[in-house]
């Protein structure tokens, strides 16, 4: 009777010590499949959206771009705990609701209700915050990290004198002046700036062609105690994706912020004023831009097809070429070109470079065509209404830069062109300055006057914009309407 109660207990501890390891087991398989879950759910997301990104028409996914911005709009607030706990609680396909995973583990649950709610304190989180970036991807950013920047380009610029011109400790050489030590300037574009900071301070990031890890680190550590971040356009637009790998573990950070991309510059001033803890600001410029960009795009809407113009844009001229021979036409990455797209058009020149070249989808900034195909493109299109032609003013033009051609040069030979070739065609001349970036308004507000006869207030939108960016007066190196109109050929009459 003994010997069979201690068979039994030693069955009922064996028994026991089983099924707490199973259940340990079990636990580390839940983990690890987690884990798994995570990393498939990341891998279907990056197939996902590479795909998209290739569609030139697919927008960015929300307004704010920080993941646990889980009802899309535009800012962090407890809307978006009641957006994931629906997630968690009816499920949830990844790459259509990544938005939500706060914490970037590839799994939506409860821990991303945690991270958002640090994120929530946007102006107070010193920690990592993910984000859907312009090339598509999902990248990450220390927002503990003190905000000393560089620009690529002039949107970039723009952009950061509008959010924090205070952190701005070096430029690229397109904006860069002979102040500047080590640098190769390339034009005049420097005057935009030289109001709101102070050259003879900045250092150099070399030029935005081919932009290298050692120089960027070498900036950080000069002029900014070790810290840069460097605010950039899409990796394939100069092919610069090998910075993120050569800079990991430093102290210097890409951010790959809409500028021009997709008409994203709104998503693009949101994600800086988040992660520079300066989002009230960027919330209030957006709030300008919206009460005009908002009311063009509802005029838009309601066009009838019998109102549409069939149109093209293209470059009489850039930094490079003072005077292009051929005929060179925005595509599918310009700004000029997907700007021209919203404005409710019949695309012309986009349609002819898809159906001739075999270049579609979103890839090819221009693309080069021949004088006499532009003639057979208006000829088989039964006309072209406008031509749209960008050059690099008001700030790269002369008078502002002596060396270069006024605008009126620039457009002389394409508008001879034009009237023997293209009759009927009418020749719209604006500097692309003001075709993207923080800029974009006056593009949007042009294009509506000139193709539809509405009546924006061109005046008042440039100097605002200006105001905004810190540039607006009547010193040597500040700016109003009256002074860029003539570099930009804004429509004379309005």
């Amino acid at each position: 009777m003994d010997k069979k109660i201690a068979i039994i207990a030693v069955v009922a501890i064996v028994i026991v010590v089983a099924a707490a390891a199973f259940v340990l087991m079990n636990n580390n398989n839940s983990d690890d499949d987690d884990k798994t879950v995570g990393e498939k759910n990341k891998a279907e997301f990056t197939k996902v959206w590479n795909e998209k990104y290739k569609d030139g028409d697919v927008l960015f996914p929300a307004r704010l771009l920080i993941l646990g911005n889980a009802d899309l709009d535009d800012d962090l607030d407890n809307d978006d705990i009641n957006a994931i706990n629906k997630l968690i609680k009816n499920g949830y396909t990844y790459s259509k609701d990544f938005m939500a995973d706060a914490n970037y583990d590839g799994v939506i649950d409860s821990k991303d209700i945690d991270y958002l709610k640090k994120l929530m304190d946007y102006n107070n989180y010193k920690g990592i915050a993910y984000y859907f970036n312009c090339d598509f991807k999902i990248a990450s950013y220390n927002m503990a990290n003190p905000v000393k920047t560089s620009n690529i380009l002039t949107q970039t610029l723009e952009m950061l004198c509008v959010i924090a011109p205070e952190s701005v400790i070096a430029v690229d050489d397109r904006c860069a002046n002979s102040q500047i030590s080590g640098a190769n300037p390339q034009g005049t574009y420097w005057k935009e700036f030289a109001s709101v900071l102070d050259y003879s301070k900045l250092g150099s990031v070399g030029s935005h062609k081919s932009p290298n890890s050692e120089r960027y680190l070498e900036v950080a550590k000069q002029y900014g105690g070790g810290y840069l971040t460097a605010v950039m356009n899409a990796s394939d637009a100069q092919s610069t994706g090998y910075l993120e790998q050569q800079l990991e573990g430093t102290n210097v950070q890409i951010i790959r912020c809409p500028s021009w991309e997709r008409g994203g510059v709104d998503n693009g001033m949101l994600l800086l004023g988040f992660l520079f803890h300066k989002y009230d600001r960027a919330v209030e410029w957006v709030t300008w831009h919206d009460s005009y960009y908002d009311d063009i795009m509802d005029k838009v809407s309601k066009l009838t097809e019998s109102q549409k113009k069939k149109v093209a844009v293209g470059v009489l001229g850039d930094t490079d070429v003072a005077i292009a021979q051929q005929i060179e036409l925005n595509y599918t990455t310009s700004a000029e070109w997907q700007g021209l797209k919203r404005m409710g058009v019949i695309d012309v020149g986009g349609d002819y470079l898809a159906k001739t070249t075999g270049v579609a989808g979103y890839g090819a900034w221009s693309q080069t065509i021949s004088k006499e195909s532009f003639v057979t493109m208006c000829t088989e299109a039964g006309g072209l209404d406008y031509y749209i032609g960008t050059v690099p003013g008001p700030y790269n033009v002369a008078p502002v830069n002596e060396s270069k051609p006024t605008v009126e040069t620039y457009m002389s030979t394409m508008s001879s062109f034009l009237e023997e070739y293209c009759e009927g065609t009418t020749l719209q001349v604006i500097g692309w300055q003001y075709s993207s970036g923080p800029n974009d308004l006056l593009y949007y507000a042009t294009l509506a006057n000139v193709l539809y006869g509405w009546d924006y207030d061109l005046e008042t939108i440039v100097n605002e914009g200006l105001e905004w960016m810190g540039v607006y007066g009547d010193g040597e190196y500040e700016w109003t309407f009256d002074k860029i109109k003539a570099n930009t050929l804004l429509p004379y009459d309005i």
